[in-house]
């Protein structure tokens, strides 16, 4: 729920410019870490979403979060290039496949990998120059029941590396 109100907030022009500003993406720091049993980390992972300016590809393995999903469908409507990639089998599962639907009902592009080995990445890249990687799925469980973490690297080389390893999923 808090993350479809930053995201409404978010379409307001004026509290976006403000947003955008505010040092919550990366505490102004080129790296930073955030722990699920801390909370929040999807949170994070939201505000970073927000604030991309032109694209945001995605490698998950696991996706059912919604309010991610409403997040992406938020910036997508912003006219942010978002396009995400994800695993065959996870994705033949109700929930994932529940937020697949809407993500594609909204023009989000998603393409579910065809390759028989598990397509494992937890990655983000957004405007190729910042990566969300880490153990952290995009789901409910990673934020309330797992201990996974989330790392955020603003550095655009390896942001470039990830983007590769994206354009490389089948």
């Amino acid at each position: 729920m808090v993350l479809l109100l930053l995201a409404l907030l978010w379409a307001s022009p004026a509290v976006g410019d403000t947003l955008l500003q505010s040092p919550l993406i990366l505490d102004a720091t080129p790296c930073a870490v955030s722990q699920s049993f801390d909370k929040g980390t999807a949170n994070r992972i939201a505000w970073t979403l927000l604030a991309a300016k032109s694209r945001i590809r995605i490698a998950m393995y696991a996706f059912t979060n919604p309010s991610l999903a409403d997040v992406l469908i938020m910036t997508h409507a912003r006219g942010i290039d978002v396009q995400m990639k994800t695993d065959y089998l996870q994705s033949s599962g109700k929930s994932q496949k529940e937020q697949i639907e809407r993500l594609r009902k909204e023009g989000v592009p998603v393409e579910v990998s065809k390759l028989k080995r598990t397509q494992h990445n937890k990655f983000a890249v957004i405007d190729g120059l910042l990566v969300i990687t880490g153990s952290h799925n995009w789901t409910l469980s990673a934020e309330n029941k797992n201990v996974e973490n989330a790392v955020f690297i603003q550095c655009a080389a390896v942001a470039e590396e990830f983007e590769e390893r994206w354009k490389g999923i089948k």
